[in-house]
């Protein structure tokens, strides 16, 4: 009986310390999902093609994983939960989902780095403290350069995000600057 009380207990220990963690990202790799209307064939290119946007910012050499998939409201909120992507590429249908200034690391420095044209008033937001206003989220339409190097016309814009927990949020910040 003592042994199954003690099992329990180191469970429910066990449980709650892996519950209550920040995050479950791996220092040594850049994770990104991209959650689009991108056809699933340039899985392959975006791995090169994101290494080289961030090859000056890049100096503890990190892996690079790039994951594409369709749009999808569960797959979204699976990742959130797993706490282990970076940065967060995606359909702007999904930004209701998305866009909570609790898990998102702001990205005022990029307004200045934004065209001219650009709309992006609805991605500023109150911090979790309610005190300061801050850019959450970028827009990247069909003449952001990301779309621009992957030679695509997109039926919908994308936003692209950089999560708080990340290790990696000045290289995020890098790579979205990039895609403007």
């Amino acid at each position: 009986m003592k042994k199954w009380m003690l099992l329990f207990i180191f469970i429910g220990l066990l449980l709650l310390t892996s519950c209550f963690s920040d995050s479950n990202h791996d220092s040594k790799m850049l994770n990104v999902m991209i959650l689009s209307e991108i056809p699933l064939s340039y899985q392959s290119d975006f791995g090169p093609y994101i290494a080289d946007l961030i090859s000056e910012v890049n100096e503890d050499n990190l892996e690079i994983n790039v994951e594409l998939s369709q749009v999808s409201h569960d797959k979204l909120t699976i990742e959130i939960v797993a706490s282990e992507v970076d940065v967060f590429v995606l359909d702007e249908s999904l930004k209701h989902v998305m866009l909570d200034p609790y898990g998102l690391h702001p990205l005022d420095s990029l307004i200045d780095s934004f065209p001219e044209n650009a709309s992006y008033d609805e991605y500023i937001m109150s911090d979790e403290n309610e005190e300061n206003e801050h850019l959450y989220a970028v827009p990247l339409d069909n003449d952001s350069t990301l779309v621009q190097d992957l030679g695509l016309l997109l039926p919908s814009n994308l936003l692209a995000v950089v999560v708080k927990t990340s290790p990696h949020k000045e290289i995020g910040v890098k790579l979205l600057e990039e895609f403007l």
